[in-house]
């Protein structure tokens, strides 16, 4: 018999897009945390909410924070795929 491993699932990009929403942030990266059986990458585009929402996301393994000045959501949502590293892109708003 011929072992043959399984192949490594790929690693699947979460963008979301933030500004001036960390108490619902930190809901949105729990579930992306929560996820079994997958690597995934969190991408956080943040229109610039401050010093907490960045102290807070640099306690978060996985997740990458990325904060410029954005044309709003759907501009955020173009500037996180353009960062993302996944295999598979999608986006958690």
């Amino acid at each position: 018999m011929i072992f043959v491993p399984a192949p490594s699932p790929p690693t699947i990009s979460v963008i979301t897009p933030s500004f001036r929403q960390l108490e619902w942030l930190k809901l949105c990266a729990a579930s992306v945390a929560d996820q079994e059986g997958v690597t995934v990458e969190h991408v956080v585009q943040d229109a610039g909410t401050g010093g907490e929402l960045e102290a807070w996301a640099a306690s978060r393994p996985g997740l990458r924070l990325f904060v410029e000045p954005d044309q709003g959501m759907y501009d955020a949502i173009n500037r996180g795929l353009l960062l993302a590293r996944g295999a598979i892109c999608a986006y958690l708003n």
